[in-house]
């Protein structure tokens, strides 16, 4: 999220902002809680955080007035390389972040599929959310703005 706050418009912070937003999606589908119980401070925090994260993103790609579209090429290339980067930390901490590690829908420990299935999906995602922002942003919101 600081990136989205702080970082230069271009075309790394509007990827980030759609890599924002649908990785807080994700992580509303299919949340992964901390193992306390229920009234805890993570589950707030968890839910906020998330929440924050992707109206911030939603905010920035809608306000953003250049309209350029991100490459395709452009997007593979910032997705396996944030991937890769997630894998070392990944395997340095135990962790999962990404689902790099464990997705839960395919049910997978293959480190290779994962990471080609998580790419895949999220660079679809991408490329798709531009085309949702981009119809959004050429409709007549005159409604809403008075």
């Amino acid at each position: 999220m600081l990136f989205i706050l702080w970082a230069k418009p271009g075309p790394l912070k509007r990827y980030f902002a759609y890599l924002g937003l649908f990785g807080s999606l994700v992580a509303f589908i299919y949340p992964v809680f901390d193992p306390f119980a229920f009234p805890h401070l993570t589950f707030f925090t968890f839910v906020v955080g998330h929440y924050a994260l992707a109206v911030n993103c939603l905010l920035y790609l809608l306000s953003d007035s250049q309209m350029e579209v991100l490459d395709r090429k452009e997007v593979v290339r910032y997705t396996v390389t944030m991937n890769t980067f997630l894998l070392f930390v990944n395997a340095l901490l135990g962790g999962n972040y990404g689902f790099l590690s464990h997705t839960p829908l395919v049910n997978s420990r293959n480190i290779p599929l994962n990471f080609l299935l998580v790419t895949v999906i999220f660079c679809f995602a991408i490329l798709s959310g531009q085309s949702m922002v981009a119809y959004l942003k050429k409709r007549d919101w005159s409604i809403v703005q008075d």
